[in-house]
């Protein structure tokens, strides 16, 4: 393998990529950021991607963006439970950082070994702990760092039931990290408006000025089949479910909706995931596992030629106070063009956007009935299912809108490079 060519004998920016996981893993983390990287590689940028989990074997730098893997894997093994067990839920917390940091300062050598810093005009970074490679990589030279957010961090600190919640009092190593990438990163990136306000409380002030809203590339959409006459309504989740999202909301607005109609046999709904003896028994409970199909999970491109052959698609989300997630999965629908039955919290990130762009209909997650009335505004609307007029949700996924963003990021960040360096320095010394 080569290194990335010097930017002064290119005129293609070259790039570092500091990832916590990358194809061909089929984790959500793993498809946004693998999609994002090979689309910024369309635009003729030279990318090193150094990543925790991948498992790919490296390619040629010169092979098409389709085949090129990531060039670095430095795994880290998962020792959560064991820490817990054996120290304390609290205790372990700072363990994990220890690990956690030591595992960023080995990848950041990794890189600097691999490509100088001379041959890097930015560095990309995905997630709190990617933050810290991040910041020893570029610590020595100033190069930017653009930091993507694509979930809350600590992880811990999230809305609950994943987490505490934002009062969640963080040990002073994450405070410091978060102090240091607010304040030396050139630019914040975040999925989607309500995570870049949640975040923002842990950040410094400065990161406010220095931060857009850039949502996920959504995956290529299969040829779609028409809705055909006389068959049933499908309706179709993709993605686990149990143990955060309740489904007795949505199995219990499902029966109220069978009973009343005459013919349960025009709607079948469609679970695509994991648990399915756990969702099947939830829907018996309900009496509404006569229209369901449970199917294992699959491949990426299996899965969306499910989606695309549906004639709607539902997501579920926990019962949140506010939602700060942009959903992998929800992108994906979005891309579908197809209407979308969204049972999610009143406030939050997939309420703000259908209410914003269209797309379906939005159901509380807390409320049965409303989820039995979006059942029968979806069920009685063919026509325009059949015709894909669903709103413009689908344009603010595509490769080319976020792309464009970035790379406009790129630009600006690069221009600022002598006080981008200045302060990288500051937070590394």
């Amino acid at each position: 393998m080569s290194d990335i060519p010097a930017s002064s004998n290119s005129t293609a920016p070259a790039m570092v990529v500091f990832t916590p996981s990358l194809a061909p893993r089929l984790d959500s983390e793993s498809l946004v950021n693998t999609r994002l990287v090979k689309g910024l590689q369309k635009t003729g940028m030279e990318i090193e991607v150094f990543s925790r989990r991948c498992g790919a074997t490296p390619k040629a730098r010169n092979a098409p963006p389709d085949q090129q893997g990531p060039r670095y894997h430095m795994p880290l093994p998962r020792l959560r439970s064991l820490l817990r067990a054996l120290i304390g839920s609290e205790n372990a917390q700072a363990a994990k950082y220890i690990v956690e940091h030591a595992w960023g300062v080995r990848l950041a050598a990794a890189a600097a070994r691999r490509v100088p810093a001379g041959k890097c005009d930015i560095v990309l970074s995905f997630g709190g702990f990617c933050h810290i490679a991040a910041l020893k990589y570029a610590g020595a030279s100033g190069i930017p760092i653009v930091a993507n957010w694509n979930d809350p961090f600590p992880g811990f600190a999230a809305p609950p039931p994943y987490g505490g919640g934002p009062n969640t009092p963080l040990p002073w190593c994450y405070r410091r990290l978060l102090a240091r990438i607010g304040r030396a990163a050139a630019w914040h990136v975040f999925p989607c408006e309500r995570l870049r306000g949640y975040m923002l409380r842990f950040l410094p002030e400065a990161a406010a000025t220095r931060s857009s809203v850039i949502p996920h590339i959504a995956s290529p959409v299969p040829a779609q089949r028409g809705h055909a006459g006389g068959r049933a309504f499908s309706l179709t989740h993709a993605g686990g479910l149990l143990p955060y999202r309740r489904v007795d909301v949505f199995f219990e607005g499902l029966a109220a909706f069978l009973a009343g109609r005459s013919c349960s046999r025009d709607l079948r709904v469609v679970f695509i995931g994991p648990q399915g003896p756990e969702l099947r028994e939830a829907a018996r409970r309900y009496r509404a596992d006569g229209v369901c199909q449970f199917l294992p999970e699959m491949e990426p491109e299996k899965c969306m030629r499910h989606l695309a052959d549906s004639d709607g698609l539902l997501v579920i989300e926990a019962q949140m106070t506010e939602s700060i997630f942009l959903p992998t999965k929800f992108v994906e629908y979005a891309q579908t063009r197809k209407p979308i039955l969204a049972v999610v919290p009143r406030h939050g990130t997939i309420a703000d956007l259908m209410h914003n762009y269209g797309g379906g209909v939005v159901a509380d997650c807390h409320s049965p009935a409303e989820v039995a009335a979006g059942l029968e505004t979806l069920c009685s609307s063919r026509q325009s299912v059949a015709s894909g007029r669903c709103g413009r949700l689908d344009s603010l996924f595509t490769e080319e809108a976020v792309v464009a963003q970035y790379s406009a990021i790129f630009r600006r960040v690069s221009s600022k490079s002598q006080a981008i360096s200045r302060a990288v320095r500051s937070e590394v010394s």
